[in-house]
């Protein structure tokens, strides 16, 4: 699995890939598909429900990968989605979106908490811009309980917060 990432990394035509994230994960058998989708905030308000969202099915093993490119001479983020089986195969279920970004400051950050993918909805990793100030990513707090702890993307012009969920 680890070379399937490495090549992914490494392989992009259109751009230099920035950026990304893995979350492994394994579940039992009763579980078919993965949905995985990204909601954006501006100023800590929800601004669309989805404006990237894939659902694959899965085997009891594999791998989400998150990638953000520089596109556009750095004047906007891609932002890419795939889902890989444990056996090595990639689901066609692969997305793109368009981040204008022009002239700011980003941070890419994820869920370093230990993630059970059976219990419901999970917050995976954000990308968040800003045009001024020090930027950090988003506390752990955060991860750990998003509804509790949302006001903390106010201090974002622009956040995009990447959640999964796995089916029966």
């Amino acid at each position: 699995m680890d070379d399937d990432r490495v090549c992914l990394f490494s392989s992009s035509e259109k751009s230099v890939t920035t950026s990304g994230l893995t979350f492994d994960y394994q579940v039992d058998s009763s579980f078919e598909t993965v949905r995985v989708w990204v909601e954006k905030y501006e100023f800590g308000m929800k601004q669309e429900e989805h404006i990237l969202e894939i659902k694959a099915e899965i085997e009891e093993k594999g791998t989400l990968l998150f990638t953000k490119e520089a596109m556009n001479g750095g004047k906007s983020d891609s932002l890419s989605v795939i889902v890989l089986s444990e056996s090595g195969t990639t689901t066609e279920s692969t997305a793109e979106m368009s981040i204008l970004v022009d002239g700011m400051m980003s941070v890419w950050s994820e869920n370093v908490s230990e993630i059970d993918p059976t219990t419901g909805v999970h917050v995976l990793g954000s990308v968040c811009y800003s045009n001024g100030g020090s930027l950090e990513s988003l506390s752990s707090d955060f991860y750990a309980d998003f509804e509790t702890n949302r006001s903390e993307l106010e201090k974002y012009d622009v956040a995009y917060i990447i959640k999964s969920e796995f089916e029966k």
